[in-house]
């Protein structure tokens, strides 16, 4: 019975290893990746019914970003955990986790040009996907995210970056400059109004 209970928990187990982050990968500059952007992260996952050889089969999909390769992949298995298909998805740009959105706005506060302005800023959102064609840093093989800055009551946008969390780093300082108003002199010394 025990034996039972343990094998029908197996499949769990496998799904649940499946969803944690693989080793720390290094970057180019040969610093240690953040481990919230490493490996495979799994960004959703749902339970469906799929008709397979004319029989509605139960089976599980998975997206995630492999930071290892920097691609969208897709996996669907069986409840039992059984490889049904697994593909990558160069085009599919997914939405963030948690910890990802958390280091993107890590990422973009901690820029020199961009330090100042998210230290006084109210309110900081984004994390909704960048990804254009013409920009080389923000194409296939990216995680380009948007990170804005602003003031309490969200009016007045300080600061609008792009973030490359594949890269780990700030691709765009002054996205839409025209857009931004940042807080000078004597606004940088008290909470931006």
């Amino acid at each position: 019975m025990k034996l039972l209970k343990l094998v029908s928990l197996m499949p769990i187990a496998a799904l649940l290893i499946g969803c944690q982050s693989t080793a720390i990968a290094p970057l180019t500059d040969g610093s240690l990746r953040d481990p919230r952007v490493s490996g495979v992260v799994v960004v959703r996952s749902y339970g469906d019914e799929f008709k397979i050889d004319g029989h509605d089969v139960p089976v599980f999909v998975q997206y995630a970003w492999d930071y290892t390769r920097g691609v969208a992949t897709e996996r669907i298995t069986t409840p039992k955990g059984e490889l049904i298909s697994a593909t990558d998805q160069p085009d599919l740009t997914l939405n963030l986790t948690d910890a990802e959105r958390a280091y993107a706005f890590e990422l973009a506060g901690q820029h020199p040009k961009l330090k100042a302005q998210f230290a006084q800023a109210g309110h900081v959102y984004g994390g909704f996907s960048f990804r254009e064609s013409d920009d080389s840093a923000c194409f296939r093989g990216s995680r380009c995210v948007h990170v804005v800055a602003s003031t309490s009551d969200g009016y007045r946008k300080l600061a609008h970056a792009i973030v490359d969390l594949q890269a780990g780093i700030v691709v765009h300082t002054h996205y839409e400059p025209k857009q931004i108003k940042p807080l000078t002199g004597s606004e940088l010394t008290s909470k931006g109004s």
